[in-house]
């Protein structure tokens, strides 16, 4: 099962959230889970979760959203923290505190039901445009890069899919090789960013994104698909972490 979660927020001090607050709040979110659940997430390799702040332009507020993979993580993250936070919440770490304007679970669906929405739409999309709306990255040769990779940018997509679709699998190395071969990145406006990440500085790239897809339908349908589930899970590393948060228009 897949949800979303959104937060909406006000900041009392009229303060701007850093893109690095990403971090503090995963920590206020743990505050709110149970002991045994944090534990758990703790030892895992790979979250069953994002989470990110941004600001909606349109809303005019700032929006905390946690999206979910799995029905266990719905249950465990999602209903808690709608169940548990107030009309207000604090970063204890800075001291900032917000308004809670609203709480809303979204786009609740299996992982059928997202397979069959893309791959019943008659209107494919050959071309996906991604703005990346906190900054991304991933690790190459040890260095978290400043430039999105096609190869990395679909990896951790395909192994957060893989890791925790309960029914449909897409482990089939030779597919996935095609969709790496058949994309290409045709237009992107960019720009580097320093993520502070308690006392390490992380390398990143923030802004849209423009990729065509060739090859048959069937692959293009993969990767549409590939790009819907991106919108939960996030992109690149550090997804838990306020990184990767990514929109698909």
């Amino acid at each position: 099962m897949l949800a979303t979660l959104q937060i909406e927020l006000n900041n009392k001090e009229g303060e701007r959230i850093k893109y690095s607050y990403g971090s503090l709040f995963q920590g206020l979110m743990m505050e709110y889970l149970d002991t045994d659940y944090v534990e758990y997430l703790h030892n895992q390799s790979l979250n069953p979760y994002s989470q990110y702040v941004y600001f909606d332009k349109e809303k005019n507020h700032y929006i905390w959203q946690i999206s979910t993979l799995t029905k266990d993580a719905k249950s465990n993250i999602l209903d808690r923290l709608v169940e548990n936070i107030g009309s207000s919440i604090t970063l204890t770490h800075n001291d900032l505190s917000f308004d809670v304007l609203s709480k809303n679970i979204i786009n609740i669906q299996s992982y059928k039901e997202l397979v069959d929405k893309v791959f019943l739409n008659e209107e494919k999309k050959n071309i996906v445009r991604l703005k990346l709306l906190t900054p991304t990255t991933y690790k190459s040769n040890n260095e978290y890069q400043i430039f999105p990779s096609i190869r990395a940018l679909y990896s951790s997509i395909y192994n957060k899919w893989n890791a925790f679709s309960d029914k449909i699998s897409l482990a089939d190395e030779e597919v996935f090789e095609h969709i790496i071969t058949h994309s290409s990145i045709i237009k992107y406006n960019l720009k580097s960013y320093k993520y502070n990440l308690e006392k390490v500085t992380i390398n990143s790239f923030i802004g849209n994104l423009s990729i065509l897809l060739k090859g048959p339908n069937e692959l293009q349908t993969i990767c549409n698909l590939l790009v819907e589930y991106a919108q939960y899970c996030g992109i690149g590393a550090k997804t838990s972490m306020g990184m990767g948060g990514v929109k698909f228009e």
